[in-house]
């Protein structure tokens, strides 16, 4: 399988445009490692990408920060709401819970765009309610603890 993936970096506030771009390629990095065959390549124009990702305002209820659509009724769209106080460094908000970490959520709506469901176990990276919170180690060992009973 040879995925492509790309950033609408025109939707992503400027100041986070470079920890966007660092995460959302850590967490395909995680993915390949997870499942070697995926081989994801990052290209430039989210248009001629399989999977697209970027910032849009979500709808506040059901309170949702991060979503997995489909475009053009095949290719997925993953968007993260720009008004949320993302979380790019383990030491930023270090003292508050107003933050949510960046790099479970996105690898969480990889797994959505990769056709994973939620699981209800809350050690895996697609538990329906996903740690939000810094996780010490997000690796592999996360993603891989759903590939058993799920297919990628």
């Amino acid at each position: 399988m040879n995925l492509t993936w790309a950033i609408a970096t025109e939707t992503i506030p400027p100041k986070m445009v470079g920890d966007v771009q660092r995460l959302v390629s850590n967490a395909w990095g995680i993915w390949e490692e997870a499942v070697p065959a995926l081989r994801p390549q990052q290209i430039i124009n989210p248009v001629d990408a399989w999977c697209s990702i970027g910032f849009a305002p979500l709808p506040l209820y059901p309170g949702r920060i991060a979503q997995q659509s489909i475009r053009d009724g095949k290719r997925p769209l993953i968007e993260f709401d720009p008004r949320v106080s993302w979380r790019f460094r383990w030491w930023q908000g270090l003292f508050s819970f107003s933050y949510v970490d960046f790099l479970p959520l996105a690898l969480h709506e990889i797994g959505h765009a990769l056709g994973l469901p939620h699981k209800e176990n809350p050690g895996s990276i697609m538990c329906s309610r996903p740690v939000l919170h810094y996780v010490d180690d997000v690796s592999a060992h996360l993603v891989q603890s759903i590939l058993h009973t799920s297919a990628v």
